[in-house]
């Protein structure tokens, strides 16, 4: 969750892949530290609801596909 490493802009990276697979705008940078605290999935979901929110099977879909990105890529 960043708290030990800066991991903002991977973390950054990982929510923007997942917001875009289900249509959402990208959650600029410098706004990314404030989706931060809690564990990924609360982080989607703060991100999420900036927007509008999605259903349950939506949320589930886009939180498993930000996990398999970021463990791809989480050194970006």
């Amino acid at each position: 969750d960043g708290t030990l490493l800066d991991t903002h802009h991977d973390l950054g990276v990982a929510v923007n892949h997942a917001l875009a697979l289900g249509g959402f705008r990208p959650v600029p940078v410098e706004e990314v530290e404030g989706l931060i605290g809690g564990g990924a999935k609360l982080m989607l979901a703060r991100a999420l609801e900036s927007q509008g929110g999605v259903p349950d099977e939506e949320f589930r879909r886009l939180y498993k596909a930000l996990l398999a990105f970021y463990g791809l890529h989480n050194a970006v």
